[in-house]
């Protein structure tokens, strides 16, 4: 009689561990534990996505898996999970970086470099233009009178070669 109240005993707890085992299994099927499990990041090694971590050899997205599914059968918000998560683990579990602090610069820089590129290429580009319209007008005022461009020149350089003989003693 002993022996069969102890096997009646080990078969009872086999049956509550795998009802148990299923509720689990099923939470970690549903919908919400995808959706919490998507903001994170297992960290194992593996850099995949926590929902989607299926490694053979990673405990780590299994049990953190079991806490999320254990939470959200004790009706814990989305909210209070990722909190619960942050504080226990880190920010370097969080799949995007939180949208406070310095983190902000991950979001903006893109944007300002977009911006600064555009304005930087604008500048560089109108000044080309500028200078080939400038080079366009002198072309075509020594195609109109090739000698006054020439005269002028001439006369700087005239000028200034009087001044220096001037300036020397022989």
């Amino acid at each position: 009689m002993k022996h069969k109240k102890s096997i009646l005993i080990v078969l009872s707890v086999m049956f509550i561990l795998n009802i148990a085992m299923t509720q689990v299994a099923l939470a970690e099927d549903s919908p919400e534990l995808k959706a919490i499990a998507n903001d994170f990041i297992c960290n194992c090694g593996c850099n995949e996505n926590l929902k989607d971590c299926e490694s053979e050899t990673c405990s780590t997205s299994a049990n953190l898996k079991e806490i999320i599914a254990k939470m959200i059968d004790d009706g814990e918000p989305k909210a209070e999970i990722a909190t619960f998560l942050r504080t226990n683990y880190g920010d370097q579990l969080l799949a995007a970086p939180p949208k406070e602090g310095f983190n902000w610069m991950a979001y903006a820089t893109p944007f300002i470099l977009v911006i600064a590129g555009s304005i930087g290429l604008t500048v560089v580009l109108l000044g080309w233009v500028k200078r080939n319209k400038a080079s366009e007008a002198l072309i075509e005022k020594d195609k109109s009178d090739p000698k006054s461009a020439d005269s002028s020149i001439d006369d700087k350089y005239k000028d200034k070669l009087k001044d220096d003989l001037d300036d020397l003693e022989w």
